[in-house]
């Protein structure tokens, strides 16, 4: 992996921080102040509510045994669980893997297999994709057979887990090989989180892009913590007063612009 860095003069220094801390950090200042509202889920966040949302879905990651330096490959339309998987991989050192909720098959599995995820996030329908399902049994017949965090398939060698989301609270749905996120028992606290927290490094990488492809074979791009949270930080800091109204973000997260406009500039502290 190259590291570059462009250095220019400013009155703002740069920020040591992961994004978990960030996080944080923005809870602790403004636990009740609405940070996210997502219109066709009927859900409002505060940061002290997304916070808690998000250590959540992280005790679930160690729950599962994901390591620092994971590839967690989020299959995901922008949703709310979108938002709080990518946080939480970020609180406990997972590298998010951002991909197309309508990519087919074979080029989920070129992402994959190019990526290294040992794990995949997805939800049975997207739109125009009717049944995710079936192109995950086109991707891995193996899902059929094994248990659960048991995927054993030389196609897919680093794949380890595969977790079902879904807004169905009361869901039936059963796959071999497949987790439901609300069934999978947690066995970590809190300050598991914490303390995983705290390996975090600001400089190793927070999740990977892909290109288009416009130009040949989509390329993976990795962007750091510190990255992340210093970009928020100078731009939006000089670009937008505190805690300016509303802003609208239609844009796909899969795309670095939706990425950083839906989810993490609601961690810029002023």
């Amino acid at each position: 992996m190259f590291k570059s860095y462009y250095h220019n003069t400013s009155a703002e220094p740069f920020v040591y921080r992961n994004v978990g801390e960030q996080l944080d950090l923005m809870c602790k200042e403004y636990p009740d102040r609405e940070c996210l509202v997502f219109c066709a889920e009927k859900k409002r966040f505060t940061y002290a509510a997304l916070h808690n949302d998000v250590t959540k879905f992280a005790q679930i990651l160690l729950s599962l045994g994901f390591d620092v330096g994971d590839r967690l490959g989020v299959w995901l339309p922008t949703t709310s669980e979108n938002i709080c998987v990518t946080l939480a991989a970020a609180k406990v050192g997972l590298i998010k893997v951002n991909l197309n909720p309508t990519l087919t098959a074979r080029e989920l599995k070129d992402f994959l297999l190019l990526s290294g995820c040992r794990g995949l996030i997805f939800q049975k329908q997207v739109k125009s994709v009717d049944d995710c399902w079936s192109q995950l049994n086109i991707l891995s017949a193996t899902l059929q057979s094994c248990e659960p965090g048991d995927l054993r398939d030389p196609d897919l060698p680093s794949l380890q887990h595969v977790i079902l989301v879904s807004q169905d609270e009361q869901i039936e749905y059963s796959v071999p090989g497949v987790h439901v996120l609300q069934k999978i028992m947690v066995t970590s606290s809190p300050e598991d989180v914490l303390e995983r927290q705290n390996l975090v490094e600001c400089e190793s990488p927070a999740c990977i892009f892909f290109t288009s492809g416009t130009t040949g074979q989509p390329k993976a791009s990795a962007i750091s913590h510190f990255t992340i949270v210093n970009e928020i930080n100078q731009s939006w800091g000089t670009d937008c007063d505190q805690f300016y109204e509303r802003l609208c973000v239609p844009v796909p997260i899969y795309f670095i612009y939706g990425y950083m406009n839906a989810t993490m500039h609601i961690l810029q502290v002023f």
